[in-house]
């Protein structure tokens, strides 16, 4: 008797939570907080003194055809409080991405934080991509996707203001720079997101972009490796990499660069004249 009583009360609490009531607490914590993410179940629970429980079920009825729709049109298992986010926005997560890629999936995570992904491999994107080719390790363990970054030690500049600002640009997610320390410390960002992981390892084949770029966008690709894995000694850069010298050899070549390369320690190795031609964004090589 206990559990009919229980279920009765949460059928009629259900009926008296009206839609519209949810969407105007949404509207309000959308317009109070400047931010989509603040429409959650635990806020909207708050403002309009139902369970979270509740809350879902309505949503989920309410928008049950929108649902059946984005799984059924873009093959994405949408959380029905996004749908809510859309209906006060207007903007809604990886519909457009998946216009263009076809094979990301995000996680759960990802939809509440608004990830994004580029439309295009724009320089801005590609810079990035080039980090993750360069100082990036693909981590992917019980449902955990990770880019794993770690620069040299002396790359706490690189990191705190050209990498961090470019995955907050390019992907919307805050991340910050940790100290790793073994022998010495070295600067570490984990890109934590099941979106980004599955786009870069499945869209876009991983070590396979830098073959794969366009004329226009070379250049910027160029300057990332050289910020990333170029080393200044005696006003010369040289580039080690152990498993994509031929391809940066390649890239360089496209460019006008014309290094030596040494296979016995993976090393290119280009002249004063051309270190001379070269844009180094990262400041360990221009002090």
């Amino acid at each position: 008797m206990l559990n009919f009583l229980n279920l009765h009360y949460i059928i009629r609490r259900m009926r008296e939570l009206q839609i519209p009531d949810l969407i105007s607490a949404a509207k309000s914590l959308y317009e109070r907080r400047g931010d989509a993410r603040a429409i959650n179940y635990e806020n909207l629970s708050s403002e309009v003194d139902f369970t979270v429980k509740i809350v879902h079920k309505k949503l989920k009825r309410y928008f049950a055809e929108e649902l059946e729709y984005f799984e059924c049109k873009y093959g994405l298992s949408t959380p029905v409080i996004v749908l809510l986010r859309y209906e006060i926005t207007g903007d809604i997560p990886f519909v457009e991405e998946r216009k263009k890629w076809g094979k990301f999936q995000p996680s759960r995570k990802d939809w509440f934080q608004g990830v994004r992904l580029p439309l295009e491999l724009t320089s801005e994107a590609v810079e990035l991509l080039m980090v993750y080719l360069m100082d990036g390790a693909p981590l992917a363990k019980d449902d955990r996707y990770t880019i794993q970054l770690s620069g040299k030690s002396d790359d706490f500049d690189f990191y705190e203001n050209f990498v961090v600002p470019r995955i907050r640009s390019v992907h919307n997610i805050r991340s910050t720079v940790f100290r790793k320390r073994t022998s010495a410390e070295y600067p570490q960002v984990a890109v934590r997101s099941k979106a980004v992981y599955t786009w870069l390892m499945e869209d876009l084949g991983y070590s396979q972009v830098l073959s794969q770029l366009n004329p226009d966008l070379q250049q910027s690709a160029f300057d990332v490796i050289l910020a990333s894995q170029g080393t200044k000694n005696n006003g010369r850069v040289s580039i080690s990499h152990a498993t994509m010298l031929g391809e940066i050899e390649r890239l360089a070549n496209a460019l006008g660069f014309n290094p030596e390369r040494r296979d016995s320690s993976g090393t290119l190795i280009f002249s004063d004249d051309e270190t001379g031609r070269m844009n180094l964004i990262n400041s360990r090589h221009v002090i």
